[in-house]
């Protein structure tokens, strides 16, 4: 009979690690190695949550800031920069940030408590280091850190460079807030929200929702509207910032028109960018063009008026659009489609395929991926908790409030299947 040790026997030879486990050792040491000197990395980490998904590294320079308090530090820069936490931080046994890994942009931040044995100290106000931090809307920006406790030590002016502010943070460390200048050959603000069209099968349906959910009061439009519909649209009369409408259609759908400097122009650019645009016409609102990008996105432009004003970048009160989602199919074609005909810009967002816009107001992000394109707006609320209790009254659906870096979030949808987002901000 066979001994059973000698079948279980095998040929001794080297075993390869879990790759999972691998891969959070090698990140553990890369920390470890990246921790000033005489930090102990063994010790517990904060109960800080790493953002699931990062964008992209699109720079390799690494500041590593001091600060008199890391774990305000970490939220006042998730605040105001909106920066993600990368990995756990690490806290010394006396309670101290021992190390913490943030992104910002494209940008790796490291940052830790003072440590005066290793000569490790905050600013005590001599400024030896000025930070250049490129932000979508610099007046924004230096409203949000001033709100935080900033001190704004030049108020955002125009250059030929662009436009820029600077700010000092809480912890000592000076900011150069930098918003470049439009493109050239492109207006500031091309491609703005003009106004919004919600497409909805009834008309009084989505009046009900919304008056419910959002307080938005209602007037018909001109003629004009019913002879381009067929039916007479509703105007939303309590959005300002951009204007707003309903407009029957028996596919629920968002759509945007563009601001333009020249129309003729920007029609040409839609052309040769692989879209589809008709000439431009006279209407009531100045002249405009129907359009269609190079996916199958269908918007329309018109020309801004003189002294038109530029919509706000968040909103400015409850119920406005504060921020505008581009879902759409190919992430790369259509940012090269924006930039041929708007001269935007674009810079690694929060998710995975996910952009930031740098040019248009409100806000706008693009994520890719999508089955079809499509417009996601957000409102902006003043009480989330109460808002997505009105949604679901009235009978849409909204998920529980989330924290974001900038405020609080729900995905929503209406009563006829239309999605949005809102946003305490």
């Amino acid at each position: 009979m066979a001994d059973p040790l000698d079948v279980l026997r095998g040929p001794d030879g080297p075993v390869g690690p879990d790759p999972t486990f691998a891969a959070r050792l090698r990140a553990r040491l890369e920390r470890a190695l990246a921790a000033p000197e005489g930090v102990d990395v063994s010790s517990t980490a904060l109960e800080i949550e790493p953002t699931a998904t990062l964008p992209p590294l699109t720079t390799a320079l690494t500041p590593y800031l001091t600060v008199a308090d890391g774990r305000g530090a970490i939220g006042w820069y998730a605040e105001v920069f909106g920066a993600l936490v990368a990995e756990p931080p690490y806290e010394m046994p006396d309670g101290r940030i021992g190390h913490a890994e943030l992104r910002v942009g494209g940008a790796r931040l490291y940052l830790a408590d003072e440590f005066p044995d290793l000569d490790l100290g905050a600013p005590t106000g001599v400024t030896s280091v000025t930070l250049h931090l490129a932000v979508t809307d610099v007046d924004a920006t230096v409203a949000a850190a001033r709100a935080a406790g900033a001190t704004v030590e030049r108020e955002p002016a125009d250059y030929p460079y662009g436009r820029n502010g600077v700010v000092r943070d809480p912890f000592g460390h000076r900011w150069l807030l930098d918003q470049a200048a439009a493109p050239a050959g492109f207006a500031e603000g091309e491609g703005d929200v003009g106004y919004l069209s919600l497409w909805v099968r009834d008309l009084d349906r989505a009046e009900a929702f919304y008056a419910h959910v959002l307080g938005w009061t209602f007037a018909e439009r001109n003629p004009h509207a019913r002879a381009v519909s067929g039916s007479m649209s509703r105007a939303i009369v309590a959005l300002d910032a951009p204007n707003a409408e309903f407009w029957p259609d028996p596919r629920p759908g968002a759509f945007a028109s563009r601001a333009v400097a020249d129309i003729d122009a920007a029609v040409a650019r839609v052309r040769a960018a692989g879209g589809r645009a008709s000439d431009p016409q006279d209407t009531p609102y100045g002249r405009s063009a129907d359009c269609v990008d190079d996916q199958g996105l269908p918007f329309s432009l018109h020309e801004r008026g003189p002294g038109e004003p530029r919509p706000a970048a968040n909103g400015e009160r409850h119920g406005d659009v504060a921020y505008v989602t581009v879902l759409t199919p190919d992430s790369a074609r259509f940012r090269a489609f924006s930039e041929s005909v708007f001269g935007w810009t674009f810079s690694p967002g929060r998710v995975a395929d996910g952009w930031g816009v740098d040019g248009p107001a409100p806000m706008t992000g693009v994520a890719g991926g999508s089955e079809h394109p499509e417009l996601v707006p957000m409102y902006r609320v003043d009480d989330i908790a109460a808002a997505v209790e009105r949604v679901r009254e009235a009978g849409g659906t909204a998920t529980d409030p989330e924290h974001q870096p900038y405020g609080q979030w729900s995905q929503c949808t209406d009563d006829q299947g239309l999605p949005f987002h809102l946003g305490q901000l």
